[in-house]
């Protein structure tokens, strides 16, 4: 019933259009995901925000006494996109340490989410 309950609040949040510094919404979709997909494993300080960047890239993460996950303002991003990128950003966070930006173990934290139904949750079952 508290997953049912807090499922509702974070579909309720992601209606919530990305705009300025504000990324509650997404800080608790965040620990939701650490909690169902990670199982604890992504550090409880990540900060998330939004602010415009130069960069072509939706997001990007960054280390400096904690993550950040950093949203870029240029896009207008909802609809669930945002929790996508932020699981992506996550799997940054969780191979911190390979070299290659999307290497193997990215890859695998990636094809991962995908085995246990991260992407099927978000892309279609939340249409039905």
């Amino acid at each position: 019933m508290k997953r049912i309950i807090l499922l509702v609040i974070l579909v309720f949040l992601s209606v919530i259009p990305l705009s300025g510094t504000d990324c509650q919404g997404l800080d608790a979709w965040n620990r939701y995901f650490n909690d169902e997909y990670f199982d604890g494993r992504l550090p409880h300080n990540v900060e998330i925000c939004s602010r415009n960047t130069d960069d072509n890239k939706l997001a990007v993460t960054t280390l400096e006494d904690h993550f950040i996950i950093t949203f870029n303002t240029q896009y207008r991003i909802g609809g669930g996109l945002e929790h996508l990128i932020l699981l992506h950003e996550d799997c940054h966070i969780l191979t911190w340490a390979e070299k290659a930006e999307h290497g193997r173990d990215w890859k695998n934290c990636m094809k991962r989410l995908d085995k246990i139904g991260a992407f099927n949750r978000l892309l279609i079952e939340s249409f039905q």
